[in-house]
């Protein structure tokens, strides 16, 4: 254990600063010489660079690369009085032997400093030289047999056809090769066999499906809500469209856009539409003791900070309650994605367990878009005979009352009328004496006279 512990072996032969000395930053140092200004001690800040390194209040350095005896961060850490000594005994999270060693030789060497590693843009690598030069093929292969040389090792035989065959098909189509593809594969004998093995899956549909099921994963897809009753929801189109846009080798940078904005595109297609289903991939509940403004609260944090773990790189969900402790990001800033997922019209309560909630996007097959088609000409078809109907009977209406208006009918003779009655009898007292003194003497009746039926043919009218 002794031996274990010592700085010597402790200490990783290269420092990387994002590896091995930003996490002891961050642990042990951060809580009061990080982020929080409210919590910060002595002015120093040594989350970054710029801060770590200037003049304090004090006059002193922190961190003065390559000189151990002017950086007051070196002579805290290895001071033997309590109260000099950092981090501070109480707080109860000490350094170890090896750990304080790293990070006085990262400042002897002189304390060369990284941006957050999602922020350092790629570059091509200067090929590595390796003793081998015949064994490469590639230039992946000159830093497989770099690091190999570095352990002192020696690449392995080269793997038979079958085994090739049977490694190639799962990596790239997650399935294994057929009894009939790994024959063919070992009867070509020409150069390119491999070559030609491997363009064969690239073109595979599953090849899409291999790929797909990683993002997939970082996407947060299910077909079911999540929460609560689990209700299926439909989101296998979307699923679909990631399959394909690798089919496709879509750009990347077209792959991000249509995913996070691909409605807001001009004139944007169906399937840029369905690319935006990354952001519906969150769980949704349908309890009914749910608080929907809390829960709406939750769709919109998971969308940010998904977007975060995705395509920054970056726990962007701490910065959520407080600043980040580790990741350069403010509370503030987090709020400020927020905004871009907080203006969707979708409740925190769907009450939908057997469907997406809304807003939705219809999607029909070919099959039916084109049943759709036929039945909408088909509509139209019906619309307008309807209307043609309407304008002939309109016609023909305002044809007969020019007529009847012209050639009144006669009125109807009184001819062996018994009785007229004005039926009355609902009419409060009040109001049925006033309205039978106003009527004339023809129009009067008997009170209960009942009503007497002419059953003459001439008195009967058509019958409906």
């Amino acid at each position: 254990m002794l031996v274990w512990c010592h700085p010597a072996i402790a200490a990783p032969k290269d420092l990387d600063f994002n590896r091995d000395i930003r996490p002891l930053l961050s642990d042990h140092c951060y809580a009061c010489h990080g982020p929080d200004e409210n919590k910060r001690k002595a002015g120093l800040r040594l989350d970054r660079r710029e801060d770590a390194f200037k003049t304090l209040k004090s006059g002193n350095r922190a961190i003065v690369p390559g000189d151990l005896k002017r950086s007051t961060l070196v002579q805290r850490l290895t001071s033997r009085d309590p109260d000099e000594l950092m981090p501070p005994p109480e707080e109860g999270k000490p350094l170890s032997a090896g750990q304080v060693q790293s990070l006085i030789r990262w400042v002897k060497e002189g304390a060369r400093w990284k941006n957050h590693w999602s922020f350092i843009p790629p570059e091509r690598p200067v090929l590595p030289k390796v003793r081998e030069r015949d064994w490469p093929r590639n230039e992946i292969d000159d830093f497989i047999l770099e690091r190999l040389e570095k352990k002192g090792l020696k690449p392995a035989p080269e793997a038979d056809k079958a085994t090739l065959i049977r490694r190639a098909s799962f990596d790239l189509t997650g399935l294994p090769p057929t009894i009939g593809e790994v024959d063919a594969f070992l009867a070509d004998d020409s150069p390119e066999a491999y070559e030609k093995l491997v363009d064969r899956l690239l073109s595979s549909a599953h090849y899409g499906e291999r790929l797909a099921a990683n993002w997939l994963d970082l996407a947060r897809y299910a077909d079911t809500s999540g929460y609560h009753f689990d209700g299926v929801r439909f989101m296998w189109l979307w699923r679909d469209w990631v399959i394909d846009t690798f089919n496709e080798n879509k750009p990347y940078d077209t792959f991000t856009v249509e995913q996070l904005a691909g409605d807001l595109l001009p004139d944007p297609t169906r399937e840029q539409r369905i690319a935006t289903g990354f952001v519906r991939n969150n769980m949704t509940t349908d309890e009914g003791g749910s608080d929907p403004d809390e829960y709406l609260n939750k769709y919109v944090v998971d969308r940010v900070s998904t977007l975060g773990a995705v395509w920054l790189g970056m726990t962007v969900g701490c910065a959520e309650c407080h600043d980040h402790k580790f990741d350069p990001l403010l509370t503030k800033e987090f709020y400020k994605l927020y905004a871009f997922f907080h203006n969707v019209p979708e409740k925190g309560l769907d009450r939908i367990r057997t469907d997406n909630p809304p807003p939705r996007l219809p999607a029909p097959t070919p099959e039916q878009a084109m049943r759709f088609v036929e039945t909408d000409f088909r509509l139209r078809d019906a619309e307008k005979t309807l209307q043609d109907r309407n304008n002939e009977l309109g016609e023909t209406q305002e044809k007969w009352e020019r007529e009847t208006n012209a050639n009144p009918p006669p009125k109807p003779s009184d001819e062996g009328l018994l009785a007229l009655l004005t039926f009355d009898d609902t009419i409060r007292p009040s109001t049925r004496s006033t309205a039978t003194e106003q009527a004339s003497p023809e129009t009067k009746a008997e009170p209960k006279q009942p009503i007497v039926e002419d059953a003459s043919p001439a008195r009967q009218g058509p019958q409906v």
